[in-house]
């Protein structure tokens, strides 16, 4: 996971490798074989419980998941996906 300049109100985290798909749609609540270079989607991060833990737009850019939120809770969606993403490749 990386994490871009953050404009305005907003903060951009960028999610890559093999199984980034696989593991985002695990826990995003849009379709993410729906996006190419072309489409967006808008959608949310949940906890297992459901709660939404940020809400974003995503978009791919070539090897990229890009999702664009609130700058605040880019660092607390790191915090939250770096839980599970160790059983992720």
């Amino acid at each position: 996971m990386n994490t871009y300049a953050s404009t305005h109100n907003f903060g951009f985290l960028g999610v890559t490798g093999k199984d980034a798909s696989t593991f985002l749609q695990g826990y995003t609540t849009c379709d993410l074989s729906t996006l190419d270079d072309t489409r967006s989607s808008m959608g949310a991060i949940c906890n297992i419980k459901g709660r939404m833990v940020t809400s974003f737009r995503i978009a791919r850019h070539r090897d990229v998941l890009l999702l664009r939120m609130h700058r605040d809770l880019v660092a607390p969606t790191i915090t939250f996906l770096s839980r599970y993403i160790v059983f992720s490749k």
